[in-house]
């Protein structure tokens, strides 16, 4: 088992996730991976409180879920 490599992978919309992966990562002496969207969100798209925002619209719809 001294070849396996640990990989660190996550998203992060607004870099708190990324913050708390590069600990992690370093910790473990581990690789890190970042999965970016095609279309990065913007802070209206965040806004969870309003119901036509991006991220509430892909919390209602599974159909907008779909990842490639």
């Amino acid at each position: 088992m001294e070849n396996n490599k640990t990989l660190v992978i996550y998203f992060s919309a607004r870099n708190h996730t990324r913050n708390v992966a590069t600990k992690i990562a370093t910790n473990l002496n581990a690789d890190i991976f970042e999965i970016e969207p095609a279309e990065p969100y913007t802070e209206e798209d965040l806004d969870w409180t309003a119901s036509d925002s991006r991220v509430s619209r892909e919390h209602d719809n599974a159909s907008l879920q779909d990842v490639a």
